[in-house]
């Protein structure tokens, strides 16, 4: 009960002080009183940092690619030659639908969320609703394929699941 306590007042500081507080913070807050209280163990935080280095150092590295990417020019470059055709929308879900599959959650968002942006501003998209395309379909996607979210990653691996049977047991959920 203390854990569902702790997570709750960490939510509510993470909404409720966002402007104030970086997210970080909130979170470190979180975990000092956890320690503190109990509520979480030495051991157990250690676990979770294990747990979390591999997709952590992932974003980690992502994200400054990603960045950097952006800073040579290539989102605007590959904007010229995936945003073309008169199926110019669901042509951009399919591409991001193979992206997904081949990459995971992360790197398909990580990718994807400034070329869509680039994409939006060539032909006067509203670039929210661009920018979500991947997201989206990565969120979908991401459930039924092991490689497409961090998360099915560590399930798999601690389950010894394979790929037929994530898609087994979570394409229809996918698909619904």
């Amino acid at each position: 009960m203390g854990a569902v306590v702790l997570l709750g007042a960490t939510v509510a500081l993470l909404l409720g002080a966002h402007r104030r507080v970086r997210p970080a913070v909130s979170v470190g807050l979180g975990v000092v009183a956890g320690l503190a209280t109990g509520v979480v163990s030495i051991d157990g935080a250690s676990r979770a940092l294990l747990d979390l280095a591999a997709p952590l150092g992932f974003l980690a590295a992502a994200v400054p690619l990603a960045v950097l990417l952006s800073s040579v020019g290539f989102f605007e470059a590959a904007a010229g030659r995936v945003g073309v055709g008169p199926r110019l929308m669901p042509s951009l879900w399919v591409f991001a639908a193979l992206v997904t599959t081949v990459f995971n959650l992360d790197a398909a968002i990580v990718l994807l969320t400034p070329l869509y942006l680039q994409i939006a501003r060539r032909h006067g998209l509203d670039p929210v609703l661009t920018a979500f395309q991947p997201v989206l379909l990565a969120s979908f996607a991401s459930s039924a394929l092991p490689v497409s979210n961090l998360t099915n990653l560590i399930v798999a691996e601690q389950t010894d699941a394979s790929a037929i049977e994530f898609a087994t047991h979570l394409g229809p959920v996918s698909l619904a």
